[in-house]
């Protein structure tokens, strides 16, 4: 069985950030929400190290592995963090409401065509709009572009 490597550095700085939720949202005088103190301390975890809290939001609207891949790409320098959060805003808009949970062929179908309008926040609406109305159209546009 292979051993697991872990960073030192990266847990400790991610358990410091743990804490500091748990002092922000438990404050009394402090007039921050548990919502804004989650967004701040992801924010903080992109910027240094590989980590990110999944939101019981984004567990429903994205599969884990998904996920994982979408997340992967800010990690690999392929989109910034700023369009992962855009992204991920507009598919709690228009999925928050719906039974649908993107897997990672339908989401790498989605990126791909939102990457083709260099990620304009219009097009990540329109192409979601689309997926939702007519979610065979989408697949048919992959197979047409490749």
């Amino acid at each position: 069985m292979k051993k697991l490597k872990i960073d030192k550095s990266k847990l400790k700085h991610l358990l410091e950030v743990i804490k500091k939720i748990d002092e922000l949202t438990t404050h009394q005088d402090t007039p921050l929400s548990q919502e804004r103190a989650f967004n701040l301390s992801n924010k903080d975890l992109a910027d240094h190290s590989h980590y990110r809290l999944l939101s019981e939001m984004e567990k429903s609207i994205l599969t884990l592995d998904a996920f994982d891949y979408f997340y992967s790409l800010t990690q690999n320098d392929q989109i910034s963090y700023e369009i992962f959060e855009r992204i991920m805003y507009h598919l709690y808009l228009y999925l928050s409401d719906t039974d649908y949970q993107i897997d990672l062929p339908t989401l790498t179908t989605l990126i791909e065509v939102m990457s083709f309008a260099d990620y304009q926040e219009k097009v990540i609406a329109q192409t979601l709009e689309l997926y939702i109305h007519s979610p065979e159209l989408l697949t048919n546009i992959k197979f047409t572009v490749h």
